[in-house]
């Protein structure tokens, strides 16, 4: 099957964002992106970080990151170590592909954050050793070594409208829930900041982040999809 970098996207946005996917269908969507990486590697390991020659691999790294990061609350609650070491992650982190170098580096910190206390699991070194990489600028075709990015299920921002999603959305939540999921306020506005997280980034799209700066006159530190043109947000009622 022929998989491109834009499916990912949808599957790992959808993923992350979909508040009713229980806790074993999300654990079988992540088993099975990594068991897609692990299987990449065994024929790819030893090659260079290259963006547009792996960028199936590295969308396939980050979609796997950002549904983790999305439902870590799931996740914790139902905190399955087994499950967790079975997904061989840290050989994934430092194969020599190393996907932290070109993943988005907001959805590193966050993954860092949420297990920088499991033992099996160590992404400070490879952070502090890849500053000191530089990466060549263009890849081995010749086009940009920089991995495509967008998550294409923002925040429904329509105000009426927005009640039909009532239950079946995800909000980012971080340790002063940037956003909230109650669904008793559910309205386009409903994301506002909370305070600031103690680590400086959010998982946000910029269609949440435009919706802050409209209103709040806060921009938020992480967008994953383009910002919208300068007022467009004040169409929407």
């Amino acid at each position: 099957m022929d998989i491109s970098w834009k499916h990912l996207t949808h599957l790992g946005s959808f993923a992350g964002r979909a508040a009713y996917i229980d806790i074993s269908h999300l654990k079988e969507a992540i088993h099975s992106l990594f068991t897609w990486i692990h299987r990449y590697l065994d024929k790819n390991e030893g090659s260079y970080p290259d963006a547009e020659r792996h960028a199936v691999f590295y969308s396939v790294c980050q979609a796997a990151l950002y549904v983790i990061c999305f439902k870590q609350d799931l996740l914790s609650n139902n905190f399955d170590h087994g499950f967790m070491k079975n997904l061989r992650i840290q050989r994934v982190l430092e194969s020599s592909l190393n996907p932290l170098i070109l993943i988005l580096s907001t959805v590193v910190q966050e993954f860092h954050q949420f297990t920088q206390n499991l033992s099996y699991i160590n992404c400070g070194q490879i952070l502090e050793r890849n500053k000191n990489i530089v990466l060549p600028t263009k890849s081995s075709y010749g086009g940009s070594n920089h991995l495509d990015t967008f998550f294409p299920f923002d925040p429904y921002l329509l105000k009426h409208s927005s009640q039909y999603f009532k239950g079946y959305y995800t909000y980012w939540k971080s340790e002063n829930d940037i956003e909230s999921s109650e669904d008793d306020d559910f309205t386009p506005d409903h994301d506002s900041v909370q305070g600031k997280p103690s680590f400086q980034i959010d998982l946000s799209s910029s269609w949440e982040r435009a919706q802050f700066m409209v209103e709040d006159n806060e921009e938020m530190n992480m967008s994953i999809s383009p910002l919208p043109m300068s007022g467009y947000m004040n169409s929407f009622y």
